[in-house]
């Protein structure tokens, strides 16, 4: 079988993050399926100028339409609806392709009137498409009310290539002394790391100690510093900018407890708390998006309500005073939780319904 991977995001060698889950994709496909030719086409990394992005989607698009135009696929497994879109539809119109969309996020909740185009753009590709593969039945839903045209038949439900070996620690977690407190997302407007910041305010008011560490990256990480400088909680709250994904394992073990304060619908799984569950670390998590498909509330962590500080803070000082019996609970049912999203599990159930 001949493979074509598709992708506007890939990681680089400076930019280790930058869809991480398709790369899951990618080498789980060669890993157990040896006897494959899989080609893939990539934005490898983030462009921090307009140029630079520029020079990266026209290469992609060329590179693109060369490999559909010249060599025949069995598939072309195509992530995201939106950006990598234009090439496809042009090839299509005197070119049968067998294709299969990943919609995740903001490819299906557009944010700008370009992505909205792009997507509108695809609509006639999904319709002819084998299968379309969500995350979530959460996001099932969002499909299928943004295209009923779309039947549920081509649906298929995978969480983003489901969570890596070696995140996974198993280990009766006992708290340390000092609550050591995560956060790993983009600083950006929506993903909550303000409403993290406040929380922790109210925390510190009812004497508990703790330190904080947020990892990411984005275009508000100015404004986080701000937060953190006016909070006067510079002592025990840090952030650390970007890490690489191998070194995200080490830092979930390291943890008493994941916050992912999301308030975005778009959120169509967030497989970073389930890499945080992994490592036997409970979650507190928003109640929103494909956040509550794995997290249950006073199981396995706890839910809040978007947005909501005081919420936030109250559940954290759950975590801080409820007993070491009942920590162990929450911390073996977050492992046992993130064990049915093992990846070479989730991906061997995908692949046999993909190729097939």
């Amino acid at each position: 079988m001949h493979i074509l991977i598709v992708s506007n995001m890939y990681p680089s060698t400076s930019d280790l993050s930058f869809g991480t889950f398709v790369k899951t994709f990618h080498d789980g496909v060669i890993c157990l399926y040896p006897d494959y030719i899989v080609d893939i086409v990539a934005i490898r990394g983030r462009s921090r100028s307009k140029t630079g992005k520029l020079i990266k989607y026209t290469n992609f698009y060329c590179s693109l339409l060369f490999k559909l135009l010249i060599r025949k696929y069995d598939i072309v497994y195509v992530h995201t609806l939106t950006y990598p879109t234009p090439p496809i539809r042009i090839v299509s119109l005197f070119k049968n392709l067998n294709l299969i969309f990943n919609a995740h996020g903001v490819d299906v909740l557009t944010k700008s009137r370009l992505a909205e185009r792009l997507k509108q753009l695809c609509r006639p590709l999904l319709k002819k498409s084998k299968f379309i593969v969500v995350p979530t039945p959460y996001f099932r839903d969002i499909v299928k009310s943004e295209f009923p045209e779309i039947k549920t038949s081509q649906i298929l439900i995978s969480p983003s290539g489901g969570v890596e070996k070696n995140f996974f620690y198993s280990t009766i977690k006992n708290r340390n002394y000092i609550l050591n407190i995560g956060y790993v997302s983009r600083i950006v407007k929506g993903k909550g790391w303000d409403t993290f910041v406040h929380s922790l305010m109210l925390l510190r008011k009812r004497g508990i100690n703790f330190k904080a560490t947020l990892v990411g990256t984005g275009n508000h990480i100015a404004d986080l510093e701000k937060c953190i400088l006016e909070s006067k909680l510079s002592d025990c709250i840090h952030f650390l900018g970007p890490i690489g994904h191998d070194e995200l394992p080490n830092y979930y073990k390291n943890l008493d407890v994941f916050v992912f304060p999301s308030e975005n619908n778009s959120e169509s799984l967030g497989l970073v708390g389930l890499e945080a569950m992994a490592s036997s670390v409970p979650v507190i998590g928003s109640n929103i998006g494909g956040i509550t498909s794995y997290l249950k509330d006073s199981i396995n962590g706890f839910i809040f309500p978007p947005g909501n500080a005081e919420a936030l803070a109250d559940c954290i000082y759950k975590i801080a005073t409820m007993s070491d019996q009942e920590y162990s609970e929450l911390s073996t049912n977050a492992f046992l939780t993130a064990s049915e999203y093992e990846s070479s599990y989730i991906l061997k159930v995908l692949f046999t319904k993909l190729f097939s």
